[in-house]
């Protein structure tokens, strides 16, 4: 949703391009510092540690794993500014990128480094967290109404993972994987989540047709699951849990335990557990939840990249609902005087009823204009 100066409340101070030219100019400080400590590193090592592979050697984690993930991040920022330099001023959410990408990283420290650099690492990554926000706290108070550019692209995030097309792009790119003709967007998470998964164990087996033959079957049983939750979600039934309930079972069944002992079932339910939770997050009563902003931060960074552009939106105060009543329409619903409470999903059946933390006022629904 595009938003210009003239959505804003004319009393409230300006957000200011510079700011988040700052802020991008000091991710990339971060970047170039990386880069440089880690090839210096790489120079001091003695020669038969360069041989050693992770986890041994914690500086090619950094390399291969956490560097490209910050160059994501530049360039979300880089997309961000371009959009506040076209007048497009919904460029500011990308601010809350490298939060998150910070928040991820942690738990890793780069021990690596020399101490000096890493008082260096840290100062440069508080300067960011500082302007970032900053960013983000005066756009959360500088705009008018309360259908933010974040409660925009949160909007979009609801709106997106609750659909029909979401879980049928999924079950797509679940045969693309088990026909062994996965995209480079697809491979590569795969690749990423595999690694992850694998980081600080021992593989239980170095069998590589063994390893592709139970991935395989695995995710087509995952897949099975999954095309039930669209059978139900085609027929208008929005609580579909068929693929969670299968995790739940191999998490706590004696029955599944050796689907546990294998390192290939860890793999495929966390890559495709990270396209799943969200759905059942929002949509599953067992696991439904009031989605806050620590929610949205989990699934927002991919997000962020890869949607665009933002639905256009209008809220409409004709169609409204109080926590804990049964909506007229299903949708996204909106706090209609509380700039603190994210937005919820909600549909009229019982399952459905709207849960949120504001339970004295009206919930506006949040209806799609155009893509």
């Amino acid at each position: 949703m595009p938003f210009s100066q003239a959505d804003r409340d004319p009393e409230m101070n300006h957000l200011s391009d510079q700011d988040f030219a700052a802020l991008r100019e000091n991710w990339a400080s971060v970047i170039a510092h990386l880069e440089r400590c880690l090839d210096d590193f790489l120079r001091s090592l003695p020669s038969g540690r360069l041989q050693w592979r992770k986890p041994e050697r914690s500086d090619i984690v950094w390399r291969e794993n956490v560097l490209p993930i910050f160059r994501e991040t530049l360039a979300a920022l880089d997309k961000g500014y371009a959009a506040i330099q076209r007048g497009d001023l919904s460029g500011f959410v990308f601010a809350h990128v490298p939060l998150r990408t910070l928040k991820n990283q942690n738990a890793a420290r780069p021990s690596w480094m020399r101490q000096q650099d890493e008082r260096i690492y840290e100062k440069l990554c508080s300067q960011v967290i500082a302007l970032a926000e900053n960013i983000m706290a005066a756009e959360r108070a500088h705009w008018y109404p309360l259908l933010t550019p974040l409660r925009a692209h949160q909007t979009a995030m609801l709106y997106r993972y609750a659909s029909l097309d979401y879980v049928k792009e999924v079950d797509q790119m679940l045969t693309q994987i088990i026909n062994g003709e996965p995209s480079a967007e697809q491979k590569a998470a795969w690749v990423s989540t595999q690694e992850a998964v694998m980081l600080d164990k021992t593989p239980l087996h170095n069998d590589a047709q063994r390893w592709q033959r139970t991935t395989r079957d695995f995710l087509t049983e995952m897949q099975t699951k999954l095309q039930q939750d669209i059978a139900d979600r085609a027929g208008n039934r929005y609580r579909a849990g068929h693929l969670g309930q299968f995790f739940t079972q191999v998490a706590r069944s004696d029955a599944y335990d050796h689907y546990r002992m294998t390192d290939e079932y860890e793999v495929c339910e966390k890559f495709v557990g990270q396209f799943i939770y969200p759905v059942e997050d929002i949509l599953v009563a067992h696991r439904r939840r009031v989605m806050d902003d620590r929610w949205f931060s989990d699934y927002e960074y991919n997000f962020l990249l890869k949607i665009e552009p933002t639905p256009t939106f209008r809220i409409r105060p004709d169609i409204a609902a109080r926590v804990g009543e049964i909506p007229p329409r299903a949708g996204v619903y909106l706090s209609e005087n509380d700039a603190g409470a994210a937005p919820q999903f909600a549909w009229p059946e019982e399952d459905g009823v709207l849960i949120g933390d504001d339970a004295g006022v009206e919930w506006h629904f949040v209806e799609i204009v155009a893509n």
